[in-house]
């Protein structure tokens, strides 16, 4: 289903089921909504005008946007999904555009073809890291005019329609607000101040729906800000969601992601198994201890997704409450802080009093919620055990369906719970009370929770009418649903097509082990006491060293028979946590052939070479990102981004053999 924002012929289309937003019409339009009647209302549900937004290569226009970094290396994200389907000749197109005209600068853009793409054009557009950025009024600014020059340069390409996918968001690092807000910015400065001809479509792309969200909710409040803001003489300046006011919030879409539980008429619990700043509810519940430290991993993420500061609390104890309103451009309209019982020694001889703490906990936070006027709200797994005593889940369970039931007829405004939960077997729990009174109880589609190269599994019933193989381009023969990502393929199609690459060719979701064309090597990993800078918790350093003779190219390489050069390389990282699950990641890399390839290097401009396949070292141990040396805050989080978009994860190195050398140096 889609919902369009309209303004006089300009809209803004958002997806549901494909999480993206689309900008249609004459642009110049939207900065004139503050004088025309905006409207949401529900598209025709037969209309065939859906895509899949996990992946930007599925978008139905002219060109797209590469979310790029200055030498065009395609290493990971957006980038890598791309290139991957681009094929060899566009990413050599773009090693030649950086080798010819030096790094791209931040807040600019350049073009290359498509490759193998049914696109006119690729623009790639680097935007800033917020790390890199004392002064953060910088950083957004260049972000703004990143987005506004992808614009131009479409408009000068003769765009008619551009795919946009969420720049420096991700591994960039700028928060999600602060993006969002830049896009409408630039959106605004280039309808206001660009004389374009051509450029009528601007769709933004996310695989993450609640990026999607945030970025229409903030265009549908700002046109409604400057409607408010520029007073006219029409009595028509209005914002309604089918008659009535609701916040884009109101629903969530995806149900895919959820297991529904109708409670009432009006009432609905949503199981989602994941984190809770995922939630694109109106308010988020946030657990507490009595001293409101903000200390646990569920309110360090809330706070490092939102501008607002932690209030100061007087003074809380067990079983508290107490909201806190978010400024209006946050994600969020407000956080409730709570102070849930721990379930302890105490607690375990005195079962019932840690009940009867839980249940008035959960029936605050609902009350509170309803009271704001608030349509949902998110709330994780409250009730916690220590070390020495489990978290008690079943009695938690219980205890959150006698809160609602409890409250459930007493509500005015509150619609939606979405209940966040870390693994499936607690939901198990927690549907166990409302299937005993014959609520309807919708589950998520069944996933295989095999092996790894178990990708799927054969679906029973036929898919959706309109859902084909995108493979063969028909209706999925023996429909197979692939375990993570949930696309459908034909079971002969996608069967070949692993064969190919255990990826999904829909979204690049990796499935089972990939491997690649790196020549025969060999991988040392040795540690010293030198710590590297910015790591004032590593007591030393890792240092990983590459040794390649000369040798031939094999029949997987550009030039099969052609002689290539040896070589040695090193790569630092440090002695810490994230070091070691990195240098681990790196032999496991190394033992599937991923880390070298042969082609053109990037710094020679030679052909034929063994060179670096996108997973970046840092080759010296000082001298910052400029000389691919220390200190960069961001570098360790970048990596890992990368290694995952190659299908190398803590969860796939199952298999010793492959990090023989990490387990004789490191050993943990």
């Amino acid at each position: 289903m889609l919902k369009t924002l309209e303004a006089t012929g300009c809209s803004a289309e958002l997806d549901d089921k494909t999480s993206s937003i689309h900008l249609l019409g004459n642009l110049s339009q939207i900065v004139e909504a503050n004088r025309k009647v905006l409207e949401i209302r529900q598209k025709d549900p037969n209309r065939k005008d859906s895509f899949d937004a996990a992946h930007i290569t599925r978008v139905d226009v002219d060109c797209i946007v590469n979310a790029a970094n200055e030498n065009l290396m395609h290493g990971g994200g957006v980038a890598a999904a791309i290139a991957d389907a681009a094929g060899y000749q566009f990413d050599q197109e773009s090693r030649d555009y950086a080798q010819k005209n030096g790094p791209i600068p931040v807040g600019r853009c350049c073009v290359t073809s498509a490759g193998k793409l049914p696109y006119k054009c690729v623009i790639h557009t680097v935007g800033p890291k917020w790390g890199d950025y004392g002064d953060k009024s910088q950083c957004l600014k260049l972000l703004q005019d990143s987005v506004k020059v992808t614009f131009e340069e479409a408009d000068y390409q003769k765009m008619r329609s551009i795919a946009i996918p969420a720049i420096s968001s991700g591994i960039f690092s700028v928060p999600r607000d602060k993006c969002v807000e830049q896009y409408f910015e630039a959106t605004m400065s280039f309808s206001r101040s660009y004389p374009f001809k051509y450029l009528q479509e601007i769709h933004f792309v996310d695989r993450d729906e609640s990026m999607v969200r945030a970025i229409q909710e903030t265009f549908q409040s700002r046109s409604k800000s400057a409607s408010t803001s520029e007073k006219t003489d029409k009595k028509n300046d209005t914002l309604t969601f089918n008659g009535e006011e609701k916040t884009v919030h109101s629903k969530m879409p995806l149900s895919i992601s959820f297991t529904t539980v109708n409670v009432s008429e009006n009432l609905q619990i949503k199981i989602h198994i994941g984190n809770i700043t995922d939630m694109a509810a109106d308010a988020l519940v946030c657990p507490q201890d009595k001293d409101c430290l903000s200390e646990n991993n569920i309110a360090k993420d809330i706070f490092g997704k939102i501008s607002d500061k932690q209030p100061s609390f007087n003074s809380m104890k067990y079983g508290d409450v107490c909201s806190q309103k978010l400024q209006e451009n946050s994600e969020w309209k407000m956080i409730i802080h709570a102070v849930p019982p721990v379930y302890d020694a105490e607690y375990a001889k005195n079962h019932s009093k840690f009940v009867q703490t839980l249940i008035t906990i959960i029936q605050k936070i609902i009350k509170t919620a309803d009271e704001a006027k608030l349509h949902s709200i998110a709330i994780p797994l409250l009730g916690n055990g220590t070390e020495e005593y489990k978290t008690p889940v079943e009695t938690c369970a219980s205890s959150f369906y006698k809160a609602v039931m409890a409250n459930k007829s007493e509500l005015m405004y509150l619609h939606d719970i979405y209940l966040v939960l870390k693994e499936e077997e607690q939901e198990k729990m927690y549907l166990e009370d409302f299937a005993l009174i014959n609520c309807k109880i919708t589950q998520r589609p069944l996933t295989n929770n095999g092996k790894s190269d178990d990708f799927g599994k054969t679906m029973k019933e036929m898919p959706k009418e309109g859902e084909n193989c995108c493979i063969c381009m028909d209706t999925p023969t023996k429909p197979k649903k692939l375990r993570k990502c949930g696309h459908i393929f034909c079971k002969e199609c996608i069967e070949q097509y692993f064969e190919y690459k255990p990826a999904c060719p829909s979204c690049g979701t990796i499935y089972g082990k990939v491997t690649g064309d790196q020549p025969p090597g060999t991988m040392s990993i040795r540690t010293n006491s030198i710590r590297l800078q910015g790591f004032n918790d590593s007591s030393g350093t890792i240092v990983l060293t590459y040794f390649f003779n000369d040798g031939k190219q094999g029949e997987e390489h550009p030039d099969p028979g052609k002689v290539y050069k040896g070589f040695s390389r090193s790569g630092y990282l440090p002695f810490n946590k994230k070091g070691r699950l990195i240098a681990k990641l790196l032999n496991v890399a190394f033992s599937r052939r991923l880390v070298f390839t042969i082609g053109r290097s990037r710094t020679t401009g030679h052909d034929g070479v063994i060179t670096w396949n996108d997973i970046h070292h840092k080759t010296r141990m000082e001298g910052g990102p400029a000389r691919f040396g220390y200190p960069d805050p961001t570098y360790l989080d970048r990596v890992l981004e990368e290694l995952e978009a190659k299908g190398v994860t803590e969860e796939s190195a199952d298999d010793p053999e492959e990090y023989k050398e990490y387990s004789r140096e490191i050993g943990y």
